[in-house]
């Protein structure tokens, strides 16, 4: 467990980082939401859009003589 040591600090730091994660078109992972594993940032007071609720596995295209 964790704790903010300058939770004043966390408000700016958490839009400076969404701010900057809309701006480049980043998504974000959810690791431990049990609803959605990945969505777009949106600016709405910063709400998510696009959400997907699980992620599949993905084939990934490599060298075929590895």
């Amino acid at each position: 467990m964790g704790y903010d040591r300058y939770p004043e600090c966390l408000v700016d730091e958490k839009t400076q980082f969404l701010a900057d994660k809309m701006a480049r078109g980043m998504r974000l992972f959810f690791t431990h939401g049990p609803d959605c594993a990945l969505a777009d940032v949106a600016r709405d007071k910063y709400h998510t859009a696009n959400e997907q609720p699980k992620l599949e596995l993905a084939q990934i295209r490599g060298p075929t003589n590895l």
